[in-house]
């Protein structure tokens, strides 16, 4: 039977690859498209959220200090009147 079976569709699932392996001697395992999709969709996601992250944080740290500086003038301000 392993041997008449000439291609196989799956999901990426790294378990089902194994096993198609181990009952189907000769076979060609095909990825279907919409896994194909979702991984790299998953992957942009993740990838974008971190960019976006990383630049907010920083721009969030660098809108702390200006605020804590013009405080801090303010403050000097007041203290010499």
């Amino acid at each position: 039977m392993g041997d008449k079976v000439k291609n196989v569709c799956i999901a990426m699932y790294s378990s089902c690859v194994l096993l198609i392996k181990e009952l189907f001697v000769n076979v060609k395992i095909i990825i279907d498209w919409f896994h194909i999709i979702k991984l790299f969709t998953n992957s942009f996601n993740h990838a974008s959220c971190l960019i976006l992250c990383t630049f907010l944080n920083a721009f969030i740290l660098q809108l702390v200090y200006y605020l804590m500086m013009i405080l801090l003038k303010l403050v000097f301000m007041f203290i010499r009147l």
